[in-house]
């Protein structure tokens, strides 16, 4: 890593450097390096999220209407006592829920990271793999972690980290 490639912030002092590439696979789990940090007081660290595989059948058993009111009733219900509506919950659900989805495979998908499920699908050789699920992130990486992947994708990457992550 060059003095060049690092980025400064200098109303937090922090140095990093963002990397955005997967690390490796644990229990089915891809883990991404988003970036190594370094404070000017010694603080350092590295950040990564993990991004879990989904099936298009494990998308279509989210998207039934049972899913959808398991998934959705406590929403309704804080809505029921702020006397917000009326509905049912399947009719609250079809009315308020449904047409506002924009985007998304299934109730309640969390679409962080989107941008890296293409590169995260290439470590999979599943075909069925059709979208990802938001796992960790932040400080996500420990030694137990690094040391214990069963996939390694970039071994480079897992020194890097440990440069970061010492104690």
């Amino acid at each position: 890593m060059t003095q060049a490639q690092l980025k400064y912030d200098s109303e937090s002092n922090r140095e990093s450097f963002t990397h955005n590439k997967p690390v490796g696979i644990k229990d089915g789990e891809i883990y991404f390096l988003n970036d190594v940090f370094n404070y000017k007081d010694g603080m350092k660290g590295a950040t990564g999220f993990s991004l879990r595989p989904l099936t298009q059948n494990e998308v279509d058993q989210r998207n039934t209407d049972e899913y959808y009111e398991d998934y959705y009733k406590e929403i309704w219900q804080m809505e029921v006592q702020a006397e917000s509506t009326e509905d049912g919950l399947s009719d609250w659900i079809e009315n308020t829920i449904k047409p506002n989805e924009y985007d998304v495979e299934y109730a309640g998908h969390d679409s962080s990271y989107s941008e890296h499920y293409k590169e995260a699908k290439k470590h999979y050789d599943e075909e069925d793999v059709v979208c990802f699920e938001s796992g960790s992130s932040g400080r996500c990486f420990d030694e137990k972690l690094l040391s214990s992947f069963d996939k390694v994708i970039d071994h480079s990457l897992i020194d890097l980290i440990r440069q970061y992550e010492k104690d």
